[in-house]
């Protein structure tokens, strides 16, 4: 299975077998993304849409806190 992989490489293809996680920008958002050690594809760990990546980004956002009037 080796030599079959070895080979495709070769030839110019990539399997990426060999992935590293890594934060990158995607829509606005850090997000982790799989690298490929040998060409460098990166996919994200995570498939979501713009939009939710950027609800991701509102629900997770640091917040002040409010302060209140003990009665």
């Amino acid at each position: 299975m080796k030599m079959i992989t070895h080979l495709f490489r070769l030839v110019g293809g990539c399997s990426h077998e060999a992935t590293y996680r890594e934060r990158r920008t995607l829509f606005g958002a850090d997000v982790l993304h799989l690298v490929c050690h040998d060409c460098g594809h990166a996919v994200p760990a995570v498939q979501r849409t713009a939009e939710e990546h950027q609800q991701v980004i509102q629900a997770g956002a640091v917040r002040v806190p409010h302060a209140r009037k003990a009665a």
